[in-house]
Order: C-alpha cells, then structure tokens, then sequence
C-alpha cells in the first residue's frame, strides 16, 4: 500500500503565525508559553520530570494552537544557564530531512533522479553495490551498514579513502531486499548533494534550504554565530555518573567525518525547537519542495519509510510522521499527528542511557499520551534538602530477617542498595508480587559459581546453559575475577533483580585472598539460559531517593509507573535510628535498624 498525506500550507502559516505571534517579548521567549489545559498538563509533568533531570526545550501545538513552547532544566550546568526556547541543540538524525530535501530539490531541477544509480555520481562500485539507487539510500534499504566506523572509516580518513572504503566492505543484505538503518548511506546522500551541486553540503543547506525556511537560529557543523546560545551536552549510565560532552571537531579539513563517528548528511543540524517547527512548517509550502516531491517526500516508499521520515500507519492511514534524532548527549523528536492535528517537538542535551536513551524515551511516550488523551502517570513531586543531611543516612540498616540496606552519597545524591533476596524484593518489587522461580534462579547461579570454582565443565555442560563457546568465555571471565580476588575463600549469593527485557540477574559477592569482588549473571529463565556476565554493578537493587521532606523520600521507576516510598526514623538529638520501607496501603511496612 501507499500512504501519502500533503497537508495544506495555508494551514502551516497559520500555525506559525500563532506560534510567533504570542511569543514576540524577550520575557515570553525565556519564560515560554503554557496555554490552555493542555498546555498546564504538559507543563505540569515536565515540571516533574524535571526534578528528576529531565532537560530540554518542547514545543506542542495542536488543533492550530500552540499549547507549550518552553525550557526545562539547564543548558550548562557549570554556570546555570537555563534551557529556553531559544536554546540550540544539536538534533543528530532529524538532519536527514534536510539531505532527504536537498535530493528532492535537485530532482526538482532535473539534475539526479531518485532511481539513479550512486555509481553515476560516486564512481563504479564493486558488483554487489553496483545496483544500489539513491532511492535505496533514503529509504534505507541499499544494505549498507549503519555507521562509517563500522567499515573502517576513520576521523582521519581523507574523502578518496572514505569512499573506497564504503566500496569495499560487505553488505548486510542485497540492495533493496531489507531495512537496514544506515547513517552511513544519508553520509553518502550528503556527497551526491555536494558533487551534483557543486558545493559542499552545508553551503547547499545554508542557501537552497536554511534561508527560504527562514531558520534564523539554525547553526551547521563548523558554524559558531550563536555559540553562546548552544547547550552543552551531558551523558552517562546514571543521573550521578553524568559528564559533559566535548564539542565535536574535524581531525582534518578534507574529511566527510566529524568526532570520532559522525558524517554530514544523516547529521549537521543544530537548531531550536521553534526553528524546527518553521522547518517542518516550510516543508509543506512551496518554499522549499514542489507539490510532487513534497508528495514523494511524504509517501510510504518502502517499509515504514518515506524520504528522510518513519511512517507508523494504521488501517491504511498514517496515524504518525516522525523522525527522531540522537547524537552523543543529544536527543530529538519531530512527530506529527494527523488525526489531532498536532505537531510535537523535543530536543534535550541529557541521555541518560543505561538501559537506552532513557529520556527521549520516558518523554515521547508520555508526552504522546498528553497530546493524544491517554492516561499517563505524574511522578511524584520532590523538594531540595542539603548535602550535608544526606550524609547522616547513610551506613547499614539490617532487617530482623538479618538482610540489609546499605545508604550512600554520591555526587550529593542519596542511593540505597540491597542484600538478601527480602531486601532486594523491596526495592525492586514494591507494588508487586517477585517471580515465583527467584530462589531457583539464585540456586542455578550458585551452582554456576561453584562448578566454575572447581573447574567442572562438564556439569556446566549437562546443565546447557550456555553454548560451549559462551562457556569458553565464562570461564576466561572467571579466572579474571579470581586474579582480581586471589584464591576463592567463600562467595555469597547476594539476590535476584530484574534485568533488562524481562531478563533476571543474579548477584554474588566472591571473597578472595586479596580483595572482594561483586559479579552478575544475567538469565533469560524462561529458556533457561545464561545471557552474559560482568562485575561493574555493586549491589543487586539500587535504587536513587528523592527527598519529599528532610526525612521522607521516594524512587520513582518511570517505566513501571510505581514508587518506592523510605522514611528515616531519627532521635530527638538528630541520631538515625534506622529506615521504614513503606508499602502502597501502609499494611506491609518493613523497618530495618541501623547498624553502621
């Protein structure tokens, strides 16, 4: 089936009109707009998320009305500059709309087709590339592989070697026969752009694209005219352990590569959210496409793809256009609805991304579910106590079970592990009932470590948990552990979390000669199988609290919409006398004493 949907430019000026119209004053453009009761929600919950690090700038509007355009967090955390509507981000793949209309321009002018072959522009390609079009580039079907380090390409590859090396390596598939997402294909749209054209594909951009869409805050790589507006990326596994990120450089002039992965064409664009949204505006007026190619542009070509964009359908109409961008800390979002009329923006300068880019996820889903009218789960709001308080909780706390907690600071945040199983469900499974297979998963892990100790293989074998080249590798793992703990004395199985993907991970605290050492194995129990290992968890359930008072605090699991609620019991003199676990009805509170 083809689905296509050109929406009329009429309705895109009126749009834009509201938009800066009641966002004209400098108070307006630092503060933002909230409007309506959609908008109050949206704000509302960004407010929330922001207390936990949430930090970007969002742009809503819907049913031709803008609901939020507005910053949240900071855009450098040194100096406390605030995110504002006029923030700069750099918003990674949504650079590939820009190349997929810069194509469609120069089809426009009849100097490509779509369904040319690169060879045409790019040079002969070996037999097995030699068919595939520049269709198969925008459409990410040509087989090609996803980044240019993954053929070898280096920062300090000229463009001769850039290409030979694309020319050269295997494809995943036979062009056209598969989706493979391939930034490197958009990098080598980016050069067809600049060998047709005869200008690179950032002076291309700046005339044919940036200044009929009147993109007056929009910088490419290599610009520096609204540096002190850009926002300075942070990225890490955890809130705690976030760093700023370096800017992005070339290593040399004549190369296509920017920092150690990044090629112009599937990336290059720094902007705002208001810019984007004049972007998304211009596409469907005559500024920059004619009606057939903002047709082609628009039109399922092949899978779920358009011309630079992902089409989600349903019942044969598009419900979704979007296209989503994620470089380094950064992470973006431009979708639009066409049943609601509504057009949602995001751009953030956090990623999170222990378990994948944890904020550009939390946020798309549920500011989705605000525009579109679905339930959706406000955290709990937090306040701010000092550092130095954190510091009287933490230490040990023993259940009468003889289980703990053990509390901790870190980067003036207040975490809380578990050890023992019944600790460890407390933390991880506040609101519901643990797996009823736990205590065979931790046996199963402790049998693992003990044929391991001994050097039995062949246990390990007739237990077929693992393959004989994934036991190879456990075993390799497990003297690396024990040179780091000297000779085994003793190991303690320290509980069972959940994993990613449903996954369990069972933990063990190895006693050596020379040092303890903390391990993991990762189960998939259904299949009974032993996934992976590694050593760089401390405990198996940790958990970071939010301080509701100075002595009531909360973790909130944004995926699982549930939360953990800990009181600290104190003196009159101040002295921490232990920590209260408390369950939703208040009927199975757990208090565990302190003991360190």
């Amino acid at each position: 089936k083809i689905y296509q949907l050109i929406i009329p430019a009429a309705t895109w000026f009126l749009l834009a009109a509201t938009l800066f119209a009641q966002n004209t004053s400098s108070d307006q453009e630092i503060k933002g707009l909230v409007k309506g009761e959609t908008g109050a929600k949206l704000d509302e919950l960004l407010t929330r998320y922001a207390m936990y690090g949430f930090s970007g700038t969002v742009l809503i509007v819907k049913n031709n009305q803008v609901v939020i355009s507005k910053g949240y967090g900071l855009a450098d955390v040194e100096p406390g500059k605030v995110n504002t509507v006029n923030t700069l981000f750099d918003v990674g793949s949504i650079a590939k709309t820009f190349t997929a209309a810069a194509i469609l321009q120069l089809e426009m002018q009849s100097k490509l087709k779509t369904d040319d072959s690169i060879s045409k522009y790019l040079g002969d390609f070996p037999k097995d590339k030699a068919g595939i079009t520049i269709h198969h580039l925008l459409t990410h079907t040509a087989g090609l592989k996803l980044d240019a380090g993954d053929v070898g390409i280096t920062p300090t590859n000229s463009r001769e070697e850039f290409l030979q090396k694309v020319k050269n390596a295997p494809l995943l598939s036979a062009p056209g026969d598969k989706y493979n997402y391939s930034n490197l294909g958009y990098g080598l749209l980016g050069i067809i752009i600049e060998k047709v054209s005869g200008q690179n594909w950032q002076r291309y951009a700046k005339k044919h694209l940036l200044k009929p869409a009147k993109l007056s805050r929009t910088m490419l790589y290599g610009d520096a005219f609204l540096q002190n507006s850009l926002a300075r990326g942070y990225t890490g596994a955890t809130e705690e352990d976030l760093k700023p990120e370096e800017p992005l450089r070339q290593e040399r002039q004549d190369s296509y590569m920017w920092g150690k992965k990044y090629v112009i064409g599937p990336t290059g664009v720094v902007t705002t959210t208001r810019d984007l949204y004049k972007w998304w505006q211009a596409l469907h007026s005559k500024k920059i496409l004619s009606e057939n190619a903002r047709r082609k542009m628009f039109t399922a070509q092949a899978f779920d793809q358009s011309y630079g964009w992902n089409l989600r359908t349903a019942e044969n109409e598009i419900t979704r256009i979007h296209r989503g961008g994620l470089r380094g800390s950064f992470q973006s979002m431009l979708a639009y609805y066409p049943k609601e009329n509504a057009v949602l923006i995001f751009a953030l300068n956090k990623n999170v991304n222990e378990n994948g880019p944890f904020w550009a996820s939390v946020g798309w889903a549920n500011l989705e579910k605000v525009l579109l009218d679905k339930d959706y789960v406000v955290p709990p709001a937090v306040a701010s106590i000092a550092p130095a308080k954190l510091q009287l909780y933490a230490g040990e706390y023993e259940l009468p079970s003889g289980e703990k907690f053990v509390a901790w600071v870190k980067n003036d945040s207040l975490l809380v592990g578990a050890i023992g199983q019944a600790a460890v469900n407390f933390l991880a499974y506040p609101q519901q009932s643990s797996p009823e297979f736990q205590n065979d998963v931790n046996e199963a892990g402790k049998q693992v470590l003990e044929w391991l100790n001994k050097n039995d293989s062949t246990q390990i074998k007739s237990a077929s948990y693992l393959s004989e080249k994934d036991l190879t590798a456990l075993q390799t793992q497990w003297k690396s552990w024990i040179n780091t703990t000297g000779e085994l004395k003793s190991f303690q199985i320290l509980g069972s979390s959940p994993g990613s993907g449903g996954n369990l991970r069972t933990f063990a605290k190895l006693n050596g000669e020379k040092s303890s050492l903390v391990v993991r194995l990762l189960w998939n129990w259904k299949q009974k199988k032993l996934l992976a290992w590694g050593d760089d968890i401390p405990l198996p359930a940790i958990i970071k609290l939010m301080p509701e008072s100075e002595t009531a605090f909360i973790n909130f699991d944004f995926n699982k919409s549930q939360t953990v609620r800990v009181h600290f019991n104190t003196s009159a003199e101040g002295k921490t006398l232990g920590l209260t676990v408390r369950s939703a009805d208040g009927k199975d509170d757990v208090f565990a004493r302190k003991t360190k």
